[in-house]
């Protein structure tokens, strides 16, 4: 029998593990860590197929209060940040209405790698909806950090 999803190939294996029985403690202790680092490797096989997007080692830093204004007023920004997915202006414009601070945003840019190529035009666009000089500039910052 061929599984092609990654969790019905572990537990395919737990099953037959758990079928065989262990009939020492040590042939116990040794079907535990087997199973403990399957089920490591599972999570970390799912985790990277998920959208075939393989995640960044930083991780969110969005408050509850931060993913609970953009879940009610901008769910596509949120979706992206979810699924670590890039960032357009747009974006920055909606995590700054909803109160998102400068540090969180930029740390953001950073986690999903996002690049801008900003015109004046896009800068001046920026700094009418609200977005701060910091951010503008760690925006900028991303073209040099990737190329």
């Amino acid at each position: 029998m061929i599984c092609k999803h990654p969790l019905k190939k572990i537990s395919y294996f737990l099953f037959l593990l758990a079928i065989c029985g262990c009939q020492s403690k040590s042939n116990t202790q040794t079907a535990a860590l087997i199973s403990s680092s399957a089920l490591i490797s599972s999570s970390a096989l799912i985790a990277s197929a998920e959208d075939s997007v393989i995640l960044t080692a930083l991780e969110h830093k969005l408050t509850p209060n931060d993913i609970h204004r953009l879940d009610r007023h901008y769910p596509k920004t949120l979706e992206k940040l979810e699924k670590y997915r890039n960032l357009n202006a747009q974006d920055i414009k909606n995590m700054t209405r909803a109160g998102v601070t400068d540090d969180v945003i930029i740390h953001e840019i950073k986690a999903t790698r996002s690049s801008f190529f900003l015109t004046p035009e896009d800068e001046r666009e920026l700094e009418q909806a609200g977005v701060s000089r910091k951010v503008i500039m760690a925006m900028k910052q991303t073209v040099d950090d990737r190329y």
